[in-house]
């Protein structure tokens, strides 16, 4: 978390105005295809705990898909979603 602080900062230094967005999972992924790659939690699940880092990381917002940008913007509702 600490490098992605210093990777926004070092960022803002050559443009102030350039905002950081983190990605909660692609949305191709689907709860087979993520037991697939060893995850265990549902889509939600996952959306929220990467959400979670997001926030915690100092990213400027959280990109995910429209139907997760709901439960996303009731847990996280001072985060741009």
């Amino acid at each position: 978390m600490k490098r992605s602080i210093l990777y926004k900062k070092k960022a803002k230094s050559i443009n102030k105005d350039l905002k950081v967005l983190g990605v909660t999972i692609l949305t191709s992924l689907n709860k087979k295809s993520l037991k697939e790659i060893g995850h265990t939690k549902s889509v939600e699940q996952l959306v929220l705990k990467q959400a979670g880092l997001i926030k915690q990381s100092g990213c400027d917002g959280i990109v995910c898909s429209a139907q997760e940008a709901k439960m996303v913007r009731k847990k996280y509702k001072r985060h741009e979603v």
